[in-house]
């Protein structure tokens, strides 16, 4: 039996014992990225279709099956048709590309994503009303309000559940929430890339301007104050609506809730 798995091991614990730093795993300075690296068929898919990013390269796992009618196939032949440089390479470079992270064998190279900066929402929902390509609305907006959400797959499941429901919007508090980031994206199966994401540097003033403009704004909390989704009585007349959601360990700030008509 050979002892070399067996010193490694030791060696590896008596250096964290002493606080040594381990040695980080080895970068490929080949491929050091332009943008960041977003990974997973379907974010990939929706970055490539959205035309929100800067697109510098595509790296495909070697014998992954790129047959037209299949996934890979679509995204290699719509990849191809916007100019995108075609890198085929070993499982393992995409694992360091990755972070580790699950990638299916396609990571792509690309321009970050940041958010839009907004005071209040009048403009945008003016903005969104009168775009020539926005079919007639027989309801009125409803958007989420995001105070503090700072980790990343929970962002990206938010905003994943917000696009296939319809949401008309998601606006996000500028400190301590998490970043628009490939993480986020891959969480939001590619949601992300295919929605603007609002950012309010003052959520409690964004709230009242809210507020004033007429908006009903419900807050997600739990208590003895809070009605049950259940038992929630909505106003007969449609009008425009705000949820807003609280950080995963605070929930809602108390000045936040003081500003919601219903908890």
């Amino acid at each position: 039996m050979s002892l070399r798995p067996v010193l490694r091991r030791w060696f590896s614990s008596a250096s964290r014992s002493r606080g040594i730093p381990e040695r980080p795993p080895p970068k490929h300075s080949k491929f050091n990225a332009e943008g960041e690296y977003v990974f997973g068929v379907n974010t990939v898919s929706a970055a490539l279709a959205a035309k929100r990013r800067t697109l510098h390269r595509l790296y495909i796992r070697q014998g992954t099956d790129l047959d037209e009618s299949s996934a890979m196939g679509r995204i290699l032949q719509d990849a191809k048709s916007k100019g995108v440089n075609i890198e085929h390479c070993e499982k393992v470079t995409l694992n360091v590309l990755s972070d580790n992270k699950p990638h299916q064998g396609i990571v792509l190279d690309a321009s970050p994503l940041e958010y839009v900066e907004i005071r209040d929402l009048e403009d945008v929902v003016d903005i969104k009303a009168g775009h020539s390509q926005t079919p007639p609305r027989a309801w009125p907006p409803l958007w989420i309000a995001l105070d503090e959400i700072s980790d990343p797959q929970n962002l990206g499941a938010i905003l994943r559940s917000a696009f296939f429901l319809g949401v008309d919007g998601v606006v996000c508090s500028h400190s301590n929430c998490a970043p628009l980031s490939a993480a986020t994206s891959r969480a939001s199966a590619g949601a992300m890339e295919l929605m603007e994401v609002y950012s309010a540097k003052n959520m409690c003033r964004f709230l009242q301007g809210a507020n004033d403009q007429g908006w009903r704004i419900y807050g997600t909390d739990s208590g003895p104050q809070t009605v049950s989704l259940s038992d929630l009585k909505v106003d007969e007349e449609p009008t425009p609506t705000l949820l807003v959601m609280g950080s995963e360990h605070e929930g809602l700030r108390t000045a936040v809730k003081r500003l919601c008509h219903q908890l």
